[in-house]
């Protein structure tokens, strides 16, 4: 017949536990409204009874008036607090150079009591009916939603008013929120609340390209935090840019602190040639991508990536140049070699292939 053995009943003035009533006093469901015993024997556990076998009775419909019967008593007689999650932006967004959609997110907890005064069980706002109303001179109003098994409907949640929805499935359920705080890590939906603090935070998330060109020729790329966009990695330099995807391929979102260690992308003069792996979606490597634009920028330098003798050949160990045996040149040779090569020839079908696929990325140069 029903689902649950009842703990709680009406005994003429108040709602009552089973553990704190007397076997001779009247008690009427909170569900069908009929008449209801108090079981207090020593072999099963102490529950109120249907005195009459009923079918019409719902422990659903039991479970939804309590909960809305308990959790407006608990705004009238203390504190109601919340806790949901809200985000900071970052305090580069409206300068940042990348999308500057980074946030942080953290957990704030709020005691409506102190921004609202009245609480009122089926009231309805342009024509939506809530289970419990939470009002307050001046405040959007909140609408408390009991889901035993119905949530809210679409057309509720997107009407744009604020709406807890608690799911209940028992009756230690609804004395856990009773005792505790209401809180989205336990199942609860918040629904039309603003997400975005007023303030903002260092946040920096991003990991973003830089691509830097040396006198020498040699060129490296970096994996770098976006805070520091707007640094030169080498004050020698002749060329630095940020590189990074436009904002159809941002990063997602993280819960705390997610920066991770810079892990650097490079060609160390002084160690063996090690090639750039991380290659962009479009075919070309963020090296390739950022010596074509300063190719095109009109700067005079020559880098081994560029001459049409040299093959990539990063499986086998990087670059290769087809002169080698024929005039003794570095069968595998650094970037820089190319700056003393008699041989070395610019690869412009190379350049001019890369060229048109720079509008995948954004990119700024750093002065």
């Amino acid at each position: 017949m029903n689902s649950i053995k009842y703990s709680y009943a009406y005994d003429g003035k108040a709602i009552v536990h089973i553990d704190h009533v007397a076997e001779h006093q009247e008690f009427r469901c909170i569900s069908c409204g009929k008449e209801m015993v108090a079981k207090l024997g020593s072999k099963k556990s102490h529950h109120f009874a249907h005195k009459a076998n009923t079918q019409s009775c719902s422990s659903e419909t039991y479970l939804h008036k309590l909960a809305k019967t308990f959790l407006m008593q608990k705004f009238q007689t203390g504190a109601f607090e919340i806790e949901m999650k809200r985000y900071y932006l970052c305090v580069e967004a409206e300068s940042c150079l990348f999308n500057g959609n980074c946030r942080q997110s953290d957990w704030k907890k709020y005691d409506l009591k102190d921004h609202y005064d009245s609480c009122v069980e089926e009231q309805s706002v342009d024509g939506f009916r809530a289970d419990l109303l939470i009002a307050g001179e001046g405040r959007d109003p909140i609408f408390i939603e009991i889901c035993v098994s119905h949530g809210c409907t679409p057309q509720k949640i997107s009407s744009g008013h604020k709406i807890i929805e608690i799911q209940i499935s028992s009756e230690s359920d609804i004395e856990y929120f009773l005792q505790d705080i209401i809180s989205e890590k336990d199942g609860v939906h918040f629904y039309g609340f603003d997400r975005v603090m007023k303030n903002k935070k260092q946040v920096y998330k991003k990991r973003i390209k830089r691509f830097v060109l040396h006198r020498s020729g040699a060129a490296i790329v970096k994996d770098i935090s976006c805070q520091k966009q707007r640094m030169k990695y080498a004050q020698s330099s002749i060329l630095e840019l940020n590189m990074n995807y436009y904002a159809s391929e941002s990063y997602d979102y993280c819960g705390g602190d997610c920066l991770h260690d810079e892990d650097d992308y490079y060609e160390d003069d002084d160690a063996e040639h090690s090639y750039l792996y991380a290659t962009l979606k479009f075919g070309a490597t963020p090296l390739d991508a950022g010596l074509a634009y300063a190719v095109n920028k009109g700067l005079s330098f020559k880098n081994c990536h560029l001459c049409k003798y040299v093959r990539d050949d990063s499986y086998e160990g990087g670059l290769f140049c087809c002169m080698s045996k024929k005039y003794h040149t570095p069968c595998n040779p650094k970037q820089k070699d190319a700056g003393n090569c008699a041989y070395y020839s610019l690869n412009r079908e190379k350049v001019q292939d890369i060229m048109p696929l720079l509008s995948s990325l954004i990119i700024s140069e750093v002065k």
